[in-house]
């Protein structure tokens, strides 16, 4: 006999059971498949594992959603329901965005234009259009009787108006009236239904899905799988907070109940729902399961079960050792991320039980936390890799094609910066598509950089963009001058019809030129049509084109390409089934492609083998034995339900309507009861910037209130116990010392010790660095000069490691004003121009055309200032060059050292180097380096200088002392000694901070502590002067460490003591 059976347990895993054992002894036919309705992906994939684990297979099951099983019932009894509904919700919004122009009209209505923005008005209206379909939408599942009474006309408020009028001309069909029809005509075609439908683990159906169940009933079999976090009835009891609410008549006068504190308080959904259930007939199955109290966790389950009211009880006392709720307040997501790496390895070390399989950690913002995941738990050299999967990202998030493909469609709003561009061609899906590799990219950035691309397509895209019509720093006009280059690349490089060529382009990089220009030709061609309007059709002819013109298309991306088409294609469809004639910007496609493409993104990869990361989703609340929450953060949940004034189900509320922030509450609450061992939380209850502390989600303080009331731990606070309150570094001594705070990575704990013994850190990254297998190195002359100019960026790059410099950072604004980077650049463009007796004239406009100096007026009087200063060093730098220059090729084996290379700075018998600059440090090493190369050689030098500005910007000499070859190659063998330790380790050796040292020891005659003082100070800036400390490279290999110690002041002495000894200065 057909019947409702409703099968209702504390322990979805007793549910499951009962599930595989129906479906086991079913009587339908074997070649009928078993049709269970499920909430999300996550849960049909647990289900069907625990399905194999009781039937030994799960296969000939059909896994459907609530709404999808509906639909199919209704085909099946109801004849010629049409497979788009006029009010389906997303055929809804464009039909409303064709009226609501019209209907606002009405003075009824008028108020809605405020809703409108005078700036993107399609946008707005299609928003609008979205908002009030979701919310009839809404409506069709929660107020079907409202919905009955608009049709017949009796409401005459504007809602009521608008939907008549969307009906208007339609057959009518919506999910109310269709599933009134298929109520009454069940039992004409009840033969046609499947035997039997089984409902699992939903928290809650809405009563229209009830309803037609209910009735479905009358002919199959209907299962519901509900998990009931109580076994005694609750659906009296409310909060605290309400109970207050009441006014001053105590609990008993109003005979109201609170039962357990964290029930009423997170359960009113579950409440609810389990009421309106309690309304239809059905044959009744509990399976509750005792809950075992031996630990925090279990108790607070067994109190939940028992409905057992906390304050009406005496605390009870918990084990010193038990941690089964944890609590970590932590600086940032960042910080939450390698705490919890930290603790599931503790706890997969102590729990042999343990796998990574039976863990999820989930978080109410997974887009947010997915970067710190990826770099916390996927760095190849982590220590103790865990395996994992992060699941629910949204693919526009986490695709390169779609987040490519929005990149492209996000010009629109873009000035077309330099490198927003090479951002969409560095793209793997897109080089590929015109014969582009990754090394050609970083060509060509060059040639964007020095060609002076900063912004704008042309002249008339600036025009568009700021109202300033001007070609210069355009794409077009750099890619002229790039053009230009090669054309006249072995004729004279002048300006040739306003166009000053690029002149560092050899004949071999033509093709890639081209290739580049190319890809430049078809996004430009698209990025324009981007600002015009058109109709959906046209916008998805544009959108396939760019698509198959921008992009490569292989066997890894196919199927993201499809799915894009797939998307244009559904909107596109709805021109004809909307009857929407009107041209729209292509705002309006891309807000509502970013939202199809997030509600894809939930349910994959889940439970793949490892940790499940996913976002923390109602319906969700599979057991573990370890659930971890990360960034449970007070404004992050639970999730506000936005509340918009026309929203009739807000305004005029029943029982059983969905929030989402009771839904939240709801969700953590079957968070707690399904974790089985432990239940770790954490948040961002630190700020970052002063160390205030910042409160968690409201319902983890309600879960710390229940605890601190219920439970007590021997001569120690509880909430301290469970509560960690963690550094802001990970490699902060605290982390390694005792057994509360602790860490797994030697990276960290190398970099604590240090920091104790105020030694140097040395990373594991230097462990296995070794001599060369011969016992010689091989060095070029320019590799040896790199060295002692950068220690340590020398060392990181021979073992790979390259960090971002602001040489490769591609600017996207003009040059305004001449300062630091910017001015050496074009003073030695300047100097360069000089020294080679180009012509003067054209020389302002060329270098402005090449973003070296800054347009118009401003960069003229920049030009005539430096012009001065540069003449004036070039008149005293050619009383120095006049002679032959020359070059050598020096080969020389030194102290188990190989040494190649070209010295081409010999003018006649003299060493001679220059720069429009000061001399720094790194400039005297050079010169010294070459000079003991030279000497060492035996190649006999009159004399050795480097010409460079003194502090007021006059030229001066530094000039080296006659020496002979044994004297320089001693001196030789002590810095080759220095740059083979630093082969091995960052050596304490920084170039600015160790002249400062000592020059201030040696030349100033300051005592040692001053002199160390000042090197501290030039190591660590201050707040108007960025400290060499600072450099990237020295952060990553002296981390927490203030390397300007013992070994600074010894290597400080070796390498600049002779050079001050052995140099003088001449005016």
């Amino acid at each position: 006999m057909a019947s409702l059976c409703i099968h209702i347990s504390n322990r979805l895993e007793i549910l499951a059971e009962e599930l595989a054992y129906l479906l086991r002894h079913r009587s339908s036919s074997p070649l009928q498949p078993s049709i269970v309705l499920i909430q999300s992906r996550g849960m049909e994939r647990w289900l069907a594992m625990q399905i194999a684990h009781h039937n030994g297979i799960c296969a000939n099951i059909r896994f459907l959603f609530p709404n999808a099983l509906i639909y199919e019932l209704f085909g099946l009894v109801l004849d010629d329901i049409p497979e788009e509904s006029f009010l389906d919700v997303e055929l809804m919004k464009w039909r409303l965005m064709k009226i609501l122009p019209v209907f606002m009209e009405r003075e009824s209505s008028s108020f809605l234009k405020r809703y409108l923005r005078k700036e993107k008005r399609d946008l707005s209206l299609f928003q609008l259009s979205s908002l009030i379909a979701d919310t009839f939408d809404q409506y069709l599942i929660f107020r079907p009787d409202m919905i009955f009474r608009w049709e017949k006309g009796l409401d005459d408020h504007w809602q009521a108006e608008l939907f008549r009028l969307l009906i208007k001309d339609t057959n009518g069909l919506h999910r109310a009236r269709i599933a009134r029809l298929f109520m009454e005509r069940l039992d004409i075609k009840k033969e046609k239904l499947p035997e039997q439908i089984y409902l699992f683990g939903i928290s809650a159906i809405p009563r229209f899905h009830m309803d037609i169940i209910s009735a479905a009933s009358r002919a199959i079999d209907a299962h519901l799988f509900l998990m009931n976090p109580c076994k005694e009835y609750w659906g009296d009891i409310i909060p605290e907070r309400q109970i207050m609410r009441r006014g001053k008549a105590s609990r008993e006068e109003l005979h109201l109940e609170k039962g357990n504190p964290l029930l009423s308080s997170l359960g009113r959904m579950g409440r609810d729902f389990f009421d309106i259930i309690n309304e239809y007939e059905f044959i009744e199955d509990y399976r509750f399961q005792e809950i075992e109290e031996t630990s925090l966790l279990s108790y607070i389950q067994s109190d939940i079960l028992h409905l057992r009211d906390i304050e009406a009880m005496e605390k009870r006392e918990i084990k010193e050792e038990d941690l089964s709720v944890q609590i970590h307040s932590c600086h940032s997501p960042m910080r939450e991320v390698e705490v919890l790496y930290d603790r599931l390895l503790d706890m997969l070390e102590n729990n042999p039980h343990l796998t990574p399989r039976d863990i999820i950690v989930m978080t109410p913002d997974i887009e947010r936390y997915a970067p710190f995941i990826q770099a916390g738990f996927g760095a190849p050299d982590r220590d103790g890799r865990i395996p994992f999967s992060l699941a629910d990202r949204s693919p526009r998030w986490e695709n390169r094609v779609m987040s490519t493909f929005f990149k492209i469609l996000g010009l629109r709003e873009s000035r077309f910066e330099a490198s927003r561009v090479l951002d969409i061609l560095e793209s793997e899906h897109v080089c590929p598509r015109f014969g582009i590799s990754m090394d050609d990219v970083d060509l060509i950035r060059r040639w964007v950089r020095d060609a002076g691309i900063r912004w704008g397509i042309d002249k008339e895209s600036r025009q568009k963009i700021s109202g300033l019509s001007m070609d210069m720093g355009t794409w077009v006009e750099g890619i002229k001058s790039l053009v230009l280059g090669y054309a006249l690349l072995d004729e004279d490089q002048g300006e040739f019809e306003g166009i000053f060529p690029y002149d560092r382009l050899e004949g071999r990089e033509a093709e890639l030129l081209g290739r580049f220009v190319d890809f430049l030709d078809r996004l430009f061609r698209y990025a324009k049509g981007f600002f015009s309007q058109k109709r959906l059709g046209e916008w998805q002819e544009l959108l396939f084109d760019m698509i198959d013109d921008l992009f490569f298309v292989d066997e890894e991306n196919q199927a993201d390409i499809q799915l894009l088409r797939n998307i244009i294609s559904e909107m596109a469809g709805m021109e004809a089934l909307a009857g929407l004639q009107d041209e729209l910007e292509l705002d309006v496609l891309v807000w509502n492609m970013e939202r199809q493409l997030d509600r894809r993104g939930y349910g994959s990869r889940f439970l793949t083998g490892g940790i499940t990361f996913c976002a923390m989703l109602p319906m969700r609340s599979i057991p573990f034995k370890v659930i971890c929450l990360i960034g449970m953060n007070y404004e992050s949940f639970p999730r506000h339900s936005k509340r918009w004034e026309f929203d009739l189900i807000q305004r005029y509320p029943r029982k059983g309507d969905r929030s989402k922030r009771d839904d939240d509450k709801y969700l953590f609450l079957e968070t707690i009861l399904s974790a089985r061992e432990t239940l770790y939380i954490s948040y961002t209850g630190q700020s970052i910037k002063d160390n205030s502390p910042i409160p968690p989600s409201v319902v983890v303080s309600e879960l710390l209130d229940y605890i601190d009331q219920g439970f007590y731990i021997r001569s120690k606070d509880i909430i301290g116990h469970i509560s960690f309150v963690h550094p802001l570094h990970p490699f902060n001594p605290v982390n390694f010392k005792g057994k509360r705070f602790f860490s797994y990575s030697e990276n960290n704990r190398a970099t604590a010790q240090a920091m104790i013994s105020k030694r140097t850190l040395q990373g594991p990254f230097l462990r296995h660095l070794s001599h060369s297998e011969n016992g010689q190195h091989e060095l070029d002359i320019k590799e040896i000069c790199d060295f002692f100019s950068h220690p340590c960026r020398f060392l990181l790059r021979r073992l790979g490691i390259s960090l971002p410099r602001h040489e490769d950072i591609i600017e996207d604004v003009e040059i305004i004003k001449l300062k630091g980077l910017d001015r050496y650049r074009f003073e030695q463009d300047l100097l360069h121009h000089k020294l080679h007796r180009r012509e003067r004239d054209k020389l302002v406009e060329s270098m402005q055309a090449r973003g070296l100096l800054p347009p118009g007026s401003i960069g003229e009087y920049e030009f005539k200032r430096a012009e001065q200063r540069i003449d004036l060093f070039v008149k005293r730098l050619e009383e120095h060059i006049n002679g032959e220059k020359k070059e050598l090729d020096l080969e020389l084996f030194v102290d188990g050292f190989s040494i190649k290379g070209r010295i081409k700075e010999i003018y006649s018998n003299r060493l001679f180097f220059y720069r429009f600059g000061r001399i720094r440090p790194s400039d005297r090493i050079r010169i010294w380096l070459n000079y003991l190369l030279l000497v060492s050689y035996g190649l006999p030098l009159d004399e050795a200088m480097f010409m460079g500005l003194d502090e007021n910007d006059r030229p001066f000499i530094l000039s080296l002392m006659p020496m002979d070859a044994e004297k320089a190659k001693e001196m030789l063998k002590d810095m080759l000694g220095i740059l083979g330790d630093g082969l091995q380790r960052p050596v304490h050796f920084f170039p600015e901070s160790s002249w400062k040292y000592a020059e201030s020891r040696y030349i100033k005659r300051e005592e040692r502590d001053k002199a160390l003082q000042r090197a501290r100070a030039e190591w660590e800036g201050s707040d108007y002067r960025i400290g060499e400390g600072r450099d990237a490279y020295f952060q990553f290999c002296f981390r927490g460490v203030n390397p300007v110690d013992e070994e600074f002041m010894e290597l400080s002495e070796r390498i600049f003591l002779p050079i001050i000894l052995n140099s003088k200065r001449e005016e």
